[in-house]
């Protein structure tokens, strides 16, 4: 194992390696994914690929060896890229590395045994094309990293950046990013015209992310306090000096206008990134334009001259006759407080909305749907055979994407227990003359895998591709789909204790259709209409005196666990038992 002493500079091997295969080029990322281009114009992404490979194996190795002694000769480094990881865990991946909490106090958190073979593992799994030699995923989050390090630094936080390159390493770039400006002409004019002793400088610094790409949630609001940012609600836009003090007399009222210009300021940019600000605009902008007095209007033409004539005149001015007849102090506390519960509204519907983290290796390609299922047989040499039934949804494929032809590049991915490669299978279908109709679907596929024991997993990956001109050679891939088949355990190939393979859906049209081969039936959703059977082998029996095998089959059909709890005991799952004799 590599000790993490080395952790810098493995790294930075590891980065230097990715910006070489294409991040730091125009096309980037997106062109690396789409594996259609190379990602510069003096370099082939093909040509990196090992350096790729074998940088991130050194990094995961190095993981892995998080127990040795001398992996904590820079405890400091260590404890750093532990909160970096910790952001992307789940939760119960989290309490099976660590007692205690890595994303906000690394420090005191305790790595349990073997802590750095299950992130290995869990990287390992977060490939999101498996089919492809390197791990996407693991090579934009090292990208994200290495981006908020050096962008959004913070010498308090574990993770050494601040809330913005948490929200970056989770997300990765905004849709949208907006600072909302307080040096508008009309709004300085305001300022001086109220004579409050609030300049422009006591707005606090501020950017805007969207995520509009993700959910319609994904809104992060970041005010600068102390030199860091951190996510902040809108109405702490507000200087303090504007949130308080809307008393009854002439100097509250006037302080809870300038409260009011302040946040139609606010409001109206943000309802220009998400309609979601826009009650709130309207609100303040409509009392504010009912009761702006003509004489500020004039001023703005006219000059500072008649600006003090009308003001000086008397203060009553703000509010017109015609105007509304409710206190601006009234209207600035309670939009404060609709506001502040609105944000919290918001804040908790993003918690539960946005996904807890998001790649964009899948954004540049539409996925493809795929039915798939998975049954483990035992073949005679006691090995279990794995097949996977598999065919795209109906609706996947469309006439219209088929007019040269299609070719559908399959590719089956054995990984041992601990995730890592031990083989690769390929596979292709040509698809030609598709039916017509939005629910056209191509026969049922298998793949067949061979020769497992023990613990392994399976990943499948569907890479759908239009057929060049002359339907020869593949063109343009345009979709893409994956599979993982996770925690698969060989079958009992010792003939010593009664074994079962797993059950396979098939189609049976007929009577003949009950005996010998019958279609897979890959899809999770079963109409009415679906002749629907099981087929299933047993392995073991034993003969008994007149060389016969006796069994006993049960089916029982069980219910979800949500259907479970709502039926509770009022009824019991219907089964049928049957007697065999062979």
């Amino acid at each position: 194992m590599l000790p993490m002493s080395v952790h810098g500079r493995i790294l930075s091997v590891f980065v230097l390696a990715w910006r070489q295969a294409g991040v730091g080029c125009a096309l980037g990322l997106a062109a690396l994914m789409a594996g259609t281009v190379r990602p510069c114009a003096a370099q082939s992404s093909d040509s990196m690929l090992p350096a790729l490979v074998r940088s991130a194996e050194d990094y995961l190795q190095m993981l892995a060896g998080l127990d040795a002694p001398e992996a904590w000769t820079d405890s400091a480094a260590v404890w750093r890229h532990l909160a970096q990881v910790a952001l992307l865990l789940p939760d119960a991946v989290a309490r099976q590395v660590a007692e205690g909490d890595l994303r906000a106090a690394p420090a005191q958190a305790r790595l349990r045994e073997g802590a750095g073979a299950r992130l290995r593992n869990w990287w390992r799994r977060q490939d999101p094309l498996p089919a492809s030699p390197v791990n996407e995923r693991l090579l934009e989050h090292v990208q994200r990293v290495q981006h908020s390090e050096a962008h959004f630094s913070s010498s308090e936080r574990p993770t050494g950046f601040d809330d913005r390159g948490e929200i970056y390493v989770l997300y990765g770039r905004p849709e949208r990013e907006v600072v909302i400006r307080f040096d508008e002409p009309e709004f300085t004019n305001k300022l001086y015209d109220f004579g409050m002793v609030v300049n422009q400088s006591d707005f606090p610094r501020n950017v805007f992310w969207r995520y509009g790409h993700i959910d319609g949630t994904g809104n992060f609001l970041f005010l600068e306090q102390d030199g860091e940012y951190r996510i902040g609600g809108t109405t702490e836009l507000l200087p303090r000096s504007l949130r308080t003090g809307f008393t009854p007399e002439k100097r509250g009222q006037r302080r809870a206008e300038m409260a009011l210009f302040a946040m139609r300021t606010i409001y109206r940019q943000l309802a220009a990134e998400d309609p979601v600000f826009l009650d709130r605009f309207s609100q303040v902008d409509n009392y504010v334009a009912a009761n702006e007095a003509p004489g500020r209007v004039a001023a703005r033409t006219l000059g500072e001259a008649f600006r003090r004539a009308v003001l000086d005149q008397d203060d009553d001015t703000e509010l017109q006759p015609g105007g509304s007849q409710r206190p601006a102090s009234e209207l600035v506390q309670s939009t404060i407080t609709a506001s502040m519960v609105d944000d919290r509204q918001m804040a908790y519907q993003r918690e539960q909305l946005m996904p807890p983290t998001f790649t964009e290796v899948h954004r540049t390609l539409p996925p493809l749907p795929m039915g798939v299922r998975n049954a483990r047989f035992l073949d005679g040499d006691g090995t279990t055979r794995t097949e996977m039934y598999w065919a795209p949804e109906p609706g996947a494929l469309r006439r219209r994407d088929s007019q040269a032809g299609l070719l559908l590049l399959t590719t089956a991915v054995r990984l041992d227990g601990d995730y890592a490669r031990r083989s690769l299978a390929s596979q292709s279908v040509r698809i030609e003359d598709l039916p017509t109709g939005r629910n056209a679907v191509i026969p049922v596929q298998q793949t067949v895998l061979r020769g497992d024991t023990g613990l392994y997993h399976v990943a499948l990956q569907w890479d759908l591709h239009r057929l060049r001109e002359g339907g020869h050679s593949a063109g343009s891939r345009f979709k893409v789909g994956v599979h993982h088949v996770d925690s698969l355990r060989a079958l009992d190939g010792t003939r010593s204790t009664l074994e079962m393979s797993d059950l396979r859906p098939v189609m049976i049209w007929s009577a003949a259709d009950l005996v010998g081969p019958s279609q897979p039936y890959p899809f999770r959703e079963v109409g009415t209409d679906v002749p629907l059977g099981l087929y299933f082998e047993v392995y073991n029996l034993r003969y008994g005196e007149q060389d016969n095998t006796h069994y006993s089959v049960t089916y029982q059909i069980a219910r979800r666990v949500q259907q479970a709890r709502r039926v509770g005991r009022r009824g019991r799952a219907p089964a049928s038992r049957s007697r065999r004799t062979g």
